[in-house]
């Protein structure tokens, strides 16, 4: 059964015209459906006022390595699922968790612990990085790129 419900009377950013302007905003399963007129009808559907509000899109953050508290390195799956929940909270809707330089073996777990708390994509940031250009990685923690290690990683994903 589907979730569907439509906000009227708040106004709604348009990239078009690079500005807020009403409209009403169907939703269905969690997703936009349509951006209709303002006066548009919804007889057939459940109505929530959103006089005095905004609406734009969700945020996405393509490079993060977590909050609350957890890195995506070392979280469990039910942890990264409260980073979700953490970062939905704050309008971000879309992530793509970044796992840094680390022993094979824990990229291994984080990569299967992100796919357990549902998240759609994976950065995988480390690991085959040139000492000379590695930023805050540990160089004890890069190797030369290792094209069936790297196959098995992205299979892995």
């Amino acid at each position: 059964m589907t979730n569907t419900f439509a906000i009227k009377n708040a106004r709604v950013y348009r990239t078009e015209q690079r500005d807020f302007i009403p409209a009403t905003v169907v939703v269905e399963d969690g997703k936009i459906k349509s951006i209709l007129a303002p006066d548009a009808c919804t007889c057939d559907l459940t109505v929530v006022d959103g006089t005095d509000s905004l609406l734009v899109p969700g945020l996405v953050d393509t490079h993060t390595h977590g909050r609350i508290g957890y890195d995506f390195d070392s979280a469990t799956a039910e942890q990264m699922k409260e980073m979700r929940h953490s970062y939905a909270v704050d309008g971000t809707t879309t992530v793509f968790p970044t796992i840094a330089s680390a022993p094979l073996a824990q990229i291994e777990q984080a990569i299967d612990n992100v796919k357990a708390a549902g998240y759609d994509c994976i950065h995988l940031e480390g690991r085959y990085l040139n000492c000379k250009r590695r930023g805050a990685h540990r160089a004890d923690l890069l190797f030369p790129l290792d094209v069936t290690e790297f196959s098995a990683l992205l299979d892995r994903m």
